[in-house]
């Protein structure tokens, strides 16, 4: 009779498996890039982002930001402003943009 010999369990190390875990839930909807990151862009807006141009924005709309800035540069009962950078980008043509 032929048996084969049972396949040993081989244990993932586990910052790899951190790093999958963390690459999975990227793919299942989870942010890649934090709220509240501040980045140069060449695009005056993009999706899931908002000029640093010290605009006052909705708590409600922008819970995750919210919750990282707070009322740092003012609010009211239901809004927030974001920092102004308005004046100081970091190169013609560029713009500040926080991640909401």
């Amino acid at each position: 009779m032929n048996s084969l010999a049972p396949v040993p369990r081989i244990e993932m190390d586990p910052e790899l498996k951190r790093w999958l875990s963390a690459l999975r839930d990227t793919y299942n909807g989870a942010p890649v890039t934090p709220p509240g990151a501040v980045v140069a862009s060449y695009a005056a807006t993009a999706t899931g982002w908002l000029p640093l141009d010290g605009q006052a924005v909705s708590k409600r709309d922008y819970a995750a930001l919210y919750a990282v800035i707070g009322g740092a540069y003012g609010e009211t009962a239901t809004t927030f402003n974001l920092p102004d950078a308005t004046g100081t980008p970091p190169a013609v043509g560029t713009a500040w943009l926080i991640k909401t």
